[in-house]
């Protein structure tokens, strides 16, 4: 009887695990069937009482617009900036959306239907632009009056636009019916069935599946065993680039910078430059921002440009921006960029020194930009590109080294516009950065180069080398101040630190007045000098002949449109010799 009763036991054990196996078998086999809800896929959402549109660009969902009925459809401005036409610019305090070409500057009043091109009005048959809960729409259509540089199609249920930037495709067809999934899984839901003979964008490949999109903007997964060969298409987009005229001259620039305390120091430009060698270009920095309205300070003065003319030299006024405004705790430019108003009248007012004193171009240098006003401070090169442009100046402007916390300043954006770009190729350690160091080693003023040469072309890139250099000291934190700031150092102990700047003869002197040990660092490209006194250690990292000859041998190789000094007086004379080889091609 008991094995009678265990036999019937494990019969029923074994077809309950054959009902298992089998059951699991038809799961893993099973599909989803289900479609999932395309203004789910899409985020479709009302905006401000408003029907919605997705906004897809490159196969990429980039966020919702708006439709106006016949008025058709606006775009977030920051999408458009982004993503379509980076000329559009949004003054969201004057209430304007500017377009900028290299020759006209179109304004038009957020919700107005006109704009003025050059000043003079023209009509537009819908609003050129909304806000919606404080966020400005660009109509769509006024994107394309301004430059037709998109293919687009428009798709409904749910409403859509879809745009094509990308010149490069990669198509592939469709061998057999099959679904368009949401994830590379079977179990994921349906977004579209596909069709056998369909073409599709290729995106991305996914293991057993392949990402792909199709012409309306749906993107997602389909197994590979339905889909053919990839093929290279060229999408041509029918529009004409812009082209920038720029003033650049067909030999080396030499600039040296002439930094000015008063008026006054207008008269010592004769001394200053009396023994140097290939000095083309002098830059004096008359000019710094003076309030939050466009107006500066001025040292200017028309003799001063009259004898360097006589000397063989350019002028090319600097304006600065180191001005601060306590009361609203901000740098003046900031405020002066962010207005439309500020912003021109800073324009018209650098102009008619320009014509005042005769100089032959100006350099901007805004070192203070922050990243929220970065769009406002390529509008404003753009602005000013326009009448140097139209009166043979040349602009320059300078520019840090590229690192990621700078990339705002969008060097490709100011080197379309400008005519040379000089890299501010010094200041890799600074008082107050916290370390000791150099002032522009060889590989720091080789990453500003080439990092700079992948945004702006080489004629027009002008590297800045450092007339001067610093005298680190280290003092050990039971001889430091009470209040001085303590770095911590497990191997050497704690110890304060502290730098000041010295000229290239200033630093040589010191080195050896107190008999400093000097080796050459060649990793760095330069000379270092280190001594003790009194428990402090002291530590210099030279700027001579060599290091400078080390940066120019860069600049010679990437062949730049040439050198710029920081600053005239700080250097040595033998340096001339180097730099005019170089300016000169001796």
């Amino acid at each position: 009887m008991k094995t009678k009763v265990t036999r019937i036991y494990c019969i029923s054990m074994l077809l309950f695990m054959t009902l298992f196996i089998c059951a699991a078998c038809g799961i893993k086999n099973s599909e989803n069937n289900t479609y999932m809800d395309l203004s789910k896929y899409f985020n479709i959402e009302d905006i401000g009482g408003n029907t919605s549109c997705a906004i897809v660009i490159d196969n990429n969902i980039m966020g919702l617009g708006i439709i106006k009925g016949e008025d058709g459809i606006y775009i977030p401005y920051d999408i458009v900036r982004s993503k379509i036409n980076k000329k559009f610019y949004v003054d969201d305090i004057e209430n304007l959306v500017i377009y900028t070409t290299p020759d006209e500057i179109i304004d038009s009043e957020i919700g107005s239907t006109s704009y003025e091109k050059n000043s003079v009005k023209q009509s537009f048959e819908k609003a050129t632009s909304i806000k919606v809960d404080d966020v400005v729409y660009i109509s769509f259509d006024y994107c394309l009056l301004m430059s037709n540089n998109v293919k687009y199609e428009i798709a409904e249920n749910p409403n859509r636009l879809v745009i094509c930037t990308t010149l490069n495709n990669t198509l592939i067809e469709v061998n057999d019916d099959g679904k368009l999934r949401y994830e590379p899984d079977s179990m994921s839901e349906i977004l579209l069935d596909i069709k056998k003979g369909e073409t599709l964008y290729f995106v991305d490949d996914a293991g057993e599946y392949s990402k792909v999109a199709n012409k309306t903007g749906i993107t997602g997964y389909v197994k590979n065993e339905i889909l053919g060969d990839r093929t290279e298409k060229f999408i041509e987009l029918y529009y004409e680039s812009m082209v920038y005229e720029h003033t650049v001259r067909d030999y080396k620039i030499c600039l040296g910078w002439h930094q000015l305390g008063s008026s006054a120091d207008n008269g010592s430009l004769n001394d200053l430059v009396s023994e140097t060698k290939g000095l083309n270009v002098v830059s004096p920095t008359w000019y710094q921002i003076s309030d939050a309205n466009g107006n500066f300070t001025s040292l200017s003065s028309k003799s001063y440009v009259d004898m360097a003319h006589s000397m063989g030299m350019e002028v090319w006024g600097l304006i600065s921006d180191f001005n601060y405004d306590d009361e609203n705790n901000i740098y003046y430019i900031n405020e002066v960029l962010s207005k439309t108003s500020s912003r021109r009248e800073l324009i018209s007012n650098l102009l008619l020194e320009v014509s005042a004193t005769g100089m032959d171009g100006i350099n901007i240098d805004f070192e203070k930009i922050s990243s929220t006003y970065g769009e406002a401070y390529i509008q404003f090169i753009r602005e000013l590109s326009i009448e140097c442009r139209e009166r043979d100046i040349v602009l320059s402007v300078d520019m840090y080294v590229p690192i990621a916390s700078n990339m705002y300043y969008d060097r490709t954006s100011v080197g379309e516009a400008a005519d040379y770009v000089i890299v501010m190729g010094y200041d890799e350690h600074w008082a107050g950065c916290g370390q000791a160091g150099s002032t522009a080693s060889i590989n720091f003023v080789t990453s500003g180069i080439t990092d700079t040469l992948m945004e702006v072309e080489a004629s027009r890139v002008i590297n800045a080398i450092p007339f001067y250099t610093r005298i680190w000291s280290e003092t050990p934190e039971e001889l430091s101040d009470e209040d001085d700031e303590i770095i911590e150092d497990s191997i050497f102990g704690n110890y304060s630190l502290d730098s000041f700047a010295v000229g290239m003869g200033t630093a040589k002197r010191y080195v050896n007045e107190h008999s400093a040990n000097i080796v050459w660092l060649e990793d760095l490209g330069q000379y270092y000098a280190e001594y003790k006194e009194e428990g402090i250690t002291y530590r210099i990292w030279l700027e001579e002949q060599e290091s400078i000859r080390k940066k120019i041998e860069v600049m010679k190789e990437y062949n730049l449109g040439g050198v710029a000094c920081w600053k005239l007086g700080l250097e040595i004379n033998d340096i001339w010799e180097i730099i005019d080889e170089y300016v000169n091609g001796q």
